[in-house]
């Protein structure tokens, strides 16, 4: 039987140079703080839209007045309009 003279098999662990795989860990790493920062925000925003029910509610705010105060604030303030998506 003739030997072996084929390359040796590498590892898939070993496929990538230290670089990539340095690469691959950070943006695999990145990734997650991202989807970590999303959640956070998310509960933060739920957190402040159930702060601003209670208090409406608790001053007798109707949405009427919320608006006319959102638009009195945006003539104001333009910089502080509502984005596209409604956040």
């Amino acid at each position: 039987m003739p030997a072996n003279t084929s390359t040796p098999r590498i590892p898939p662990a070993d496929l990538h140079d230290p670089p990539t795989s340095r690469a691959i860990r950070t943006t695999a790493r990145q990734a997650q703080r991202a989807r970590r920062a999303e959640t956070v925000r998310q509960r933060q925003r739920a957190a402040l839209l159930t702060l601003l029910a209670r208090t409406m509610a608790e001053l007798h705010i109707s949405m009427a007045e919320l608006n006319e105060a959102r638009r009195a604030l945006a003539r104001v303030e333009p910089s502080h309009e509502p984005e596209p998506d409604g956040s």
